[in-house]
């Protein structure tokens, strides 16, 4: 069952959830100690857009909406009264949405079935929710990630700028113009053959002058194909691809073992990658090395949390925390010394002997405030309990 965490009082004794039951309906779930669960619901019509695949649940200035992707390669953005807004993005479906954040520069992330990834600006897609108009596909910047046979899921791992002495676009540039600042966005993808890779994404940022001049070259070169000439009988050219294709800058290989999920944090340089054989690989993303080995937790989910350090007001210290459901057991480890800080049993946390269908959710993305979260909530979808563990209590 596919479900997002949408908000969370600061008490926590209050959250909203998001979830798919059927593919017909997108429930909105509201559970607060001592009161009964209060459920709405909002049509989705999958004929047309498509089955739900992912959910993501951002807040943008005291609205908080669920941005959907479906089967047909579209995000549908809903409040819990209606649909507001629906995206083109491709053809093909969706396998998540990511909200990833590289050192202050926000966006929406994309990851499709066939390893086609879309990226789209978190401010230009908060510009879209408060003009309720949507952009059109030439928005979303996308990429084809070449070098692994299977991609499960992606995350961030850093940002750098630089600049280039010389870049050509299409053809030579003015002597005289200055020349683009060059933004390299690094991603990591978990899957297979290679099990785990980084991707650097180069993102050229060019004068209107150039890219109108480059684009004017493309169209007459294109457009050139299809005058008939009588020297080339054979006219036909490809059509511009939509995409550019980006092999991975390190690669992490271990036989035919197959990693399904991965969550980061780009400025601590840490990723926490889960495979199926219950192994969770703590890697760190700007070296390219894999730093410790947990064993014995099949279908884990990890978060990685952080609260201030309580030695240096400035600094934060990160926490990995692992949920083993098979287990039914929730660890918190720290990262910066290694050892076990806290650990509870789901039936502890939610007070229950039989918990049912639990699910750790991370907290709601709130564009006034990106920063690591210091929380995570655990939420038994049958029995519409939750329970939280914030590293700050601990």
């Amino acid at each position: 069952m596919l479900a997002s965490c949408l908000a969370v009082n600061p008490q926590h004794t209050k959250i909203q959830i998001c979830c798919v039951n059927n593919t017909t309906e997108i429930e909105f779930i509201t559970l607060e100690i001592g009161y009964d669960a209060r459920m709405t619901f909002v049509d989705h019509d999958t004929e047309v857009l498509g089955d739900p695949t992912a959910l993501l649940c951002v807040c943008h200035k005291d609205e908080s909406v669920v941005v959907v992707g479906t089967s047909k390669g579209f995000l549908c953005v809903y409040t819990e009264e209606q649909l507001i807004l629906t995206l083109t993005v491709s053809h093909r479906a969706i396998s998540c949405v990511k909200f990833l954040c590289h050192e202050g520069y926000p966006e929406i992330l994309i990851l499709f079935e066939n390893g086609l990834i879309a990226k789209y600006d978190a401010e230009l897609f908060f510009q879209d929710l408060e003009t309720r108009t949507a952009s059109d596909s030439t928005s979303f910047v996308k990429m084809k990630l070449s070098s692994q046979d299977k991609i499960n899921d992606i995350s961030e791992a850093g940002r750098n700028l630089s600049k280039l002495l010389s870049v050509s676009l299409s053809g030579d540039l003015d002597e005289s113009s200055e020349p683009p600042k060059l933004s390299q966005h690094f991603y990591i993808a978990v899957g297979a053959q290679p099990m785990i890779c980084t991707y650097c994404a180069e993102n050229k940022t060019f004068s209107a002058r150039q890219i109108v001049s480059a684009v004017a070259r493309s169209v007459k070169s294109y457009a050139s194909s299809w005058v008939p000439t009588r020297w080339a009988r054979n006219t036909e050219q490809p059509a511009p691809r939509l995409h550019v294709f980006i092999s991975a800058h390190c690669e992490l290989r271990d036989g035919t073992r197959e990693f399904v999920s991965v969550v980061s944090e780009a400025k601590f340089g840490l990723a926490a990658a889960c495979d199926t054989l219950g192994r969770v690989l703590l890697v760190d993303t700007k070296r390219g090395v894999c730093l410790r080995i947990w064993k014995g937790y099949r279908d884990a989910q990890c978060c990685i949390l952080a609260r201030p350090d309580p030695n240096d007001s400035l600094q934060t210290q990160p926490f990995l925390v692992i949920y083993a459901p098979r287990r039914s057991l929730v660890e918190v480890w720290r990262l910066a010394a290694g050892e076990r800080v806290f650990a509870v049993t789901i039936q502890s946390l939610f007070g229950s002997l039989f918990p049912d269908e639990v699910q750790m959710l991370r907290p709601p993305i709130d564009s006034s405030q990106l920063e690591t979260p210091s929380f995570v909530v655990f939420v038994d979808l049958i029995s519409r309990t939750f329970g939280i563990v914030d590293v700050k209590n601990l």
